[in-house]
């Protein structure tokens, strides 16, 4: 199983923890099993998505209040949940996972709203997380 393929069910286990208020972990295994990937997922796969699922929702407030003070003329809350939860992922790969580069997160969550967003969702999401990762880059090379 691919990674994008393991951002996509960590996609649904937030959206149904936000709107259903549900059990990641439980979640996270029962859209596996639907997905019927579990047999020829690689551990490390898996590994990978518990830890992108956990991440976010362990540090969901940091996320959000980074999130808002980029989302000035839109409150997170007014975001539909399908962005909210691909904005949170995509921050949180940004800023806690140095194994992979910014500019592959943000083409696998662009991807992501693209398939399950709406039509603006991609640029929407391509903007906020554009912007961030180039303060980022600037925080980082010391400017």
């Amino acid at each position: 199983m691919k990674r994008s393929k393991v951002r996509e069910i960590v996609l649904k286990a937030l959206y149904a923890c936000e709107i259903g208020n549900n059990d990641p972990e439980t979640i996270f295994e029962y859209i596996l099993q639907e997905e019927k990937k579990l047999n020829d997922s690689k551990e490390s796969k898996l590994a990978f998505g518990k830890a992108l699922l956990n991440g976010v929702i362990n540090n969901i407030e940091k996320l959000d209040n980074m999130l808002g003070s980029y989302t000035i003329e839109w409150k997170l809350a007014r975001i539909d949940a399908v962005d909210r939860n691909i904005l949170r992922m995509g921050l949180y790969e940004m800023l806690f996972d140095n194994d992979i580069p910014n500019a592959v997160v943000l083409n696998e969550v662009i991807e992501l709203a693209k398939k399950y967003g709406t039509n603006d969702s991609s640029r929407f999401i391509n903007g906020i997380l554009g912007k961030i990762n180039n303060d980022l880059d600037r925080k980082n090379e010391g400017g």
